[in-house]
């Protein structure tokens, strides 16, 4: 009995941590657009064969240069390197909450594979840690 639970945990643990890193909603999506290095536009599977086409979402937690400003250059080179790494691929989409932020977009999590988009930004110095979404 004891081996059997312990099985059990074994074999549940990596899907509840998955679980649990996306938070309360978690989507399928097709990357269609990448507006710059912390805006997309996707579109959103959600389920029973129905889609959100054209779905404008902002990354949590990092914050990269705008295309509109002094920062142009640096906002360029941000854009570009998420484009190459998900326009055109199936992410998994996570949020908090089913709600937009302040200017229409959805706050969400972006997952490629086992990449956290998001994380990988901050990492490659392309964006900062930001809080207020």
């Amino acid at each position: 009995m004891r081996l059997a639970t312990l099985l059990i945990i074994g074999i549940l643990m990596p899907s509840l941590a998955q679980a649990r890193d996306c938070g309360l909603f978690e989507y399928r999506a097709i990357v269609t657009g990448v507006y710059d290095g912390d805006s997309v536009t996707a579109d959103v599977f959600l389920g029973m064969d129905t889609w959100r086409h054209n779905t404008k979402l902002r990354l949590l937690g990092v914050d990269t240069p705008e295309i509109k400003s002094a920062s142009r250059t640096q906002a360029i080179i941000a854009r570009d390197q998420l484009r190459d790494l998900i326009l055109g691929k199936e992410i998994r989409l996570c949020t908090d909450e089913d709600k937009t932020g302040k200017y229409g977009r959805y706050l969400a999590w972006i997952y490629l594979d086992n990449i956290n988009v998001n994380a990988w930004l901050k990492m490659r110095k392309l964006g900062k840690p930001y809080k207020a979404n």
